[in-house]
Order: structure tokens, then C-alpha cells, then sequence
């Protein structure tokens, strides 16, 4: 979604913070994916 964003607008300001929010949205979605993969699969912790 931020991505989209970032490449519909015009602003360089506000380019620049919806790309940094979509590369911090990629930093919470692999701490996810990480926290499900130990829990869901303990033994491969």
C-alpha cells in the first residue's frame, strides 16, 4: 500500500515517508512472520 502511494505522489517529502513507512511495515511483517515460525514450529526454534 505504501509503495503505491509513494509511486502516485508527486511530493519528494512525501515520496520519501511512504517509503520509509513500507520498508518499516517490511521490518514488522518478517518480526511476524519470525514470532509465528517459533511458535506455530517450536521444534525448528
Amino acid at each position: 500500500m505504501y509503495t503505491r502511494l509513494a509511486g502516485a505522489s508527486a511530493d519528494a517529502g512525501q515520496k520519501m515517508i511512504f517509503e520509509q513507512l513500507a520498508n518499516m511495515e517490511k521490518g514488522h511483517k518478517a518480526r511476524l512472520e519470525d514470532i509465528y515460525t517459533n511458535m506455530a514450529y517450536p521444534e525448528a526454534w
